[in-house]
């Protein structure tokens, strides 16, 4: 009884090695999709953050020179 033997002939090697190749594309593109889509979730957590947090300190600021002028007596 011969042996079958498999092997891939140089056509479709390459085929698969175009698939593959493609398939890594893809994941790669789809990593990077993602990568990105976290970075501008986290930037607009940061934005909010410090625009809230600006706030606070304007408003402890004039809080500060409020209580300043009213110790002065002006006001």
């Amino acid at each position: 009884m011969p042996e079958t033997c498999c092997f891939l002939s140089p056509l479709k090697h390459s085929q698969l090695s175009d698939m593959h190749g493609q398939e890594m594309e893809l994941k790669t593109q789809r990593r990077a999709r993602r990568v990105e889509a976290e970075f501008v979730s986290l930037y607009f957590i940061l934005f909010f953050f410090f625009y809230e947090a600006s706030f606070e300190i304007i408003e402890s600021n004039a809080v500060v020179v409020e209580r300043g002028l009213i110790g002065k007596g002006i006001g």
